[in-house]
């Protein structure tokens, strides 16, 4: 049988579907988590969900450019 761990971690995931056209979508998934010790948990949340949310909406910009060339 494992142990519990008694580490202490954060989880950070998000996702976002994208319209690429008519009943298309694409859903882009992207998270992490880290042990902690010292830090605050709260900080490394909002800096993990900062960090996600810049790399969901570069991905996401880039999707719908492919997308939108796709249609003419």
């Amino acid at each position: 049988m494992e142990k519990e761990s008694k580490e202490q971690k954060v989880w950070v995931s998000m996702s976002e579907t994208i319209k690429t056209g008519d009943y298309e979508n694409i859903k882009i998934e992207a998270g992490f988590n880290r042990t902690y010790d010292n830090e605050n948990p709260v900080e490394l949340l909002e800096h993990g969900i900062t960090e996600i949310s810049k790399l969901l909406k570069k991905k996401a910009k880039k999707i719908r450019r492919r997308s939108k060339r796709r249609d003419y």
